[in-house]
């Protein structure tokens, strides 16, 4: 018949296996920090991965002061974007036929205040325009001599397209990651002609234009001491398929132009 050993007796082994378990439990913690750092959404608000391995569970308070605090500074950022929101007031007067006082049917009213007030958020449709520059010319009555106005400044030599129409196009390719033939259908319902194709030599025709800045950026961060990168894969268009780009973003301390 076996020995039944009793469970308060001393054995090596035992506080062995409990120490491994305590490590066990450490490390699948900490893995489990790294998965959601790793693979979790881009969009999630998480502490760093030093901080989140090396601290403990918050405490049911740590946790609401800390929900509390990022629903203060969503309302902050909330209230700071509509402060620099463009705003129009419009004025709501009263029709004619109610002018009058609901309870004597006096007409002699009165402002009371500055009025009610209320806020709507609206959208207002850009607008593309066509710019015809005419450039004086002055003739000297002596018949020789001619004056002309300077011509206005182009972004590309004898292009039809301004600035700001570049921007538009850059920031809507980039920014927004919209298809220039998305884009070309746009401005066309913008009263525009435009074909994708011709979007597309405007979007290298900006690029060679900001060729100087980025060189410029690039001898900025290969000088920094400390430089964060960010590298993200994308699809990309090629001869009859598509193949795996990358897009590289940098962060340095300091602003490039210090």
């Amino acid at each position: 018949m076996p020995r039944v050993l009793p469970l308060d007796h001393f054995c090596p082994w035992r506080e062995e296996a409990e120490e491994l378990r305590e490590r066990m439990t450490s490390l699948e913690s900490k893995m489990a920090a790294l998965e959601r750092r790793v693979f979790g959404k881009k969009t999630e608000k998480i502490p760093p991965v030093a901080q989140e391995l090396r601290s403990e569970s918050p405490s049911p308070e740590e946790e609401t002061a800390r929900t509390e605090a990022a629903l203060a500074r969503r309302r902050e950022r909330a209230a700071q974007k509509a402060a620099e929101a463009p705003t129009r007031e419009i004025r709501h007067a009263v029709p004619a036929e109610e002018r009058h006082c609901p309870a004597c049917g006096s007409e002699d009213l009165k402002p009371l205040g500055t009025g009610r007030t209320s806020v709507v958020y609206e959208y207002v449709p850009a607008r593309f325009e066509k710019q015809v520059h005419v450039q004086e010319v002055l003739a000297c009555a002596c018949g020789q001599g001619v004056v002309t106005a300077p011509a206005p400044a182009r972004v590309v030599d004898r292009g039809e397209y301004g600035p700001g129409f570049l921007a538009h196009v850059v920031t809507s390719k980039c920014a927004d990651a919209m298809p220039l033939h998305r884009l070309a259908q746009r401005i066309e319902r913008g009263g525009v002609p435009m074909h994708r194709s011709t979007l597309t030599d405007l979007f290298h025709q900006a690029a060679s234009v900001a060729r100087p800045l980025s060189a410029h950026l690039l001898q900025a961060i290969a000088a920094a001491e400390v430089v964060w990168a960010d590298e993200t894969p994308v699809r990309v268009l090629d001869v009859k398929k598509t193949r795996q780009g990358y897009l590289w973003t940098f962060l340095t301390q300091t602003p490039a132009g210090e």
